[in-house]
């Protein structure tokens, strides 16, 4: 019996994350959570795989955002103000670009990736932060490879009929997308600093107030706002769970299983009928901060620390960054509304 279309995709999107996993996992480091972050960026959208010269733009962009964070070192180490500004100036007109740019949303969120986390491990060793921009630039190859190789064995019928596509965001005017731009960097002010004390806490910090800030639709901000919120404490959640499953069996196998599972359980909420706007904003961001969690606790299992505790406490931690980028978040288009009425009141009475 034929597999239908939506079953298939989610089986690509299980098949895709578990393959990252193994090999992520497989091999080991303390940043062996970035390939699973980045199949999810490109198996999540259920779009094709990209095609050579998209993947050669990622890897360029990539690689160019690596190259500044590395450059940023020096900034950081004598002026650590002016170098956090130059930081968030990079957040903000990647945010812009992806408020006129909708279709550059994946290349700016990888260039955001490498302007925060690069630059915040250059700080505390520009050796590890030389190897995690390679392994950033090998991974990015990697991830595409899955995507094909998930594509490959699982492809779409030529019979079956044409999926329903997802709903493309309009561009923003200018002055929308640089308010994007500026809020963005302000969500993003508290994280960076906090990320340069320490980088592996607060990765996924960093990514979850990137993508609250971004959302241009003041209409559904609040409900945009919930869904970060609960998806970040969801994510953590599971990360816990599947923590304690692992200390009974302490098996790669195990932790590969653990992601599959997760991955087929979020599928039909992503590719299937069950499939809508607020779970495809809501299941991404539970799933990487699963990941991180779990990546961030299998790299400090070799530590004499309470494993369990210090999980607890970096759950505690992004949740708590989490829900204040969404109180500002709402503040500040809050505080925009109010004053465009503000003026144009004033502007119709003169």
């Amino acid at each position: 019996m034929p597999i239908e279309r939506e079953r298939r995709a989610t089986l690509r999107f299980a098949a895709g994350l578990a393959l990252a996993a193994l090999i992520g996992w497989g091999r080991g480091g303390p940043f062996a959570y970035v390939l699973p972050l980045l199949a999810l960026l490109l198996l999540a959208p259920g779009t094709p795989p990209p095609a050579p010269r998209q993947a050669l733009a990622l890897l360029v962009i990539t690689g160019l955002s690596c190259i500044w964070g590395l450059l940023l070192t020096p900034l950081l180490t004598y002026a650590p103000p002016a170098g956090v500004t130059v930081i968030l100036a990079g957040v903000a007109l990647s945010s812009f670009l992806a408020g006129m740019r909708p279709g550059l949303a994946v290349p700016l969120k990888l260039f955001i990736v490498g302007n925060t986390l690069i630059a915040v491990v250059a700080f505390h060793s520009q050796a590890l932060a030389q190897f995690v921009a390679v392994q950033m630039g090998v991974d990015i190859v990697l991830a595409v490879a899955i995507a094909w190789v998930v594509a490959v064995l699982l492809p779409d019928r030529r019979d079956e009929p044409a999926p329903v596509p997802l709903p493309v965001p309009e561009p923003l005017a200018a002055p929308a997308a640089g308010w994007v731009g500026l809020r963005s960097a302000l969500v993003m002010v508290l994280p960076v600093v906090l990320a340069l004390q320490n980088p592996g806490l607060f990765l996924m910090t960093l990514m979850n107030g990137a993508q609250l800030a971004q959302q241009p639709d003041a209409q559904r901000l609040h409900q945009n706002a919930l869904a970060i919120v609960t998806s970040t404490a969801a994510g953590g959640a599971m990360a816990l769970g599947f923590w304690w499953v692992l200390g009974l069996w302490p098996a790669l196998p195990l932790l590969v299983g653990g992601i599959a599972l997760a991955a087929l359980v979020a599928g039909p909420w992503l590719h299937g009928p069950a499939a809508s706007e607020t779970s495809r904003q809501w299941w991404p961001p539970a799933l990487s901060t699963m990941i991180v969690v779990l990546g961030s606790t299998v790299a400090d299992s070799d530590m004499g620390t309470d494993i369990q505790v210090l999980t607890i406490r970096r759950i505690a931690v992004m949740l708590a960054l989490a829900l204040l980028a969404a109180v500002l978040v709402q503040g500040l288009d809050t505080w925009r509304t109010r004053r465009i009425a503000r003026r144009q009141k004033t502007g119709a009475m003169g």
